[in-house]
């Protein structure tokens, strides 16, 4: 049996979660310590159509422009605030953001980028709203080919949160 080389460059999703942003934390503290290389990944699905929206009871018709210029907000916001720990914590990374659904772009972008493992935050919800909904984190860990780390939000120590990066855990 081959003994397994510790990965030399994770994916991580990222949505602004605080499931996430614990993720992202446990990610950086991980890469940091395996010199490994980090690409974050955010994915957004944008419905084909224009949509309406409803504000204050008056219908909101959101055109093209509206959208685009929404997703670039989103693109700030993803590479200066979402991956900050990762700049925080000195690893070498790449922001990605891709179009469709977020669990089929993660596993996708980790079969692209080689990935040793892929990290993902719960957000706990579970129960009917993971029904309705569906979980991205269990998405990943019946389908993916490479190994999974569902980061759960109490396994960042309130330092990490403050931008301090917790030592890598050595397991779970």
């Amino acid at each position: 049996m081959r003994t397994p080389n510790p990965p030399h460059r994770l994916v991580v999703g990222l949505d602004g979660s605080d499931g996430s942003t614990y993720a992202c934390h446990w990610c950086a503290a991980l890469a940091r310590s395996l010199h490994a290389e980090v690409v974050a990944v955010h994915a957004i699905e944008v419905p084909p159509y224009p949509l309406v929206v409803y504000e204050g009871g008056q219908p909101i018709r959101l055109d093209a422009d509206l959208i685009l210029q929404w997703q670039e907000d989103r693109r700030r916001l993803f590479e200066s605030e979402w991956c900050a720990p990762l700049r925080h914590a000195g690893v070498e990374h790449r922001a990605l953001m891709v179009d469709g659904d977020p669990a089929e772009a993660i596993l996708s972008t980790a079969e692209e980028q080689h990935a040793g493992l892929i990290v993902v935050g719960r957000r706990g919800t579970g129960g009917l709203d993971e029904l309705l909904l569906g979980s991205v984190s269990r998405h990943l860990t019946e389908h993916s080919r490479r190994p999974v780390s569902v980061v759960p939000p109490d396994r960042v120590t309130a330092g990490a949160s403050r931008g301090q990066e917790e030592d890598a855990p050595a397991g779970r």
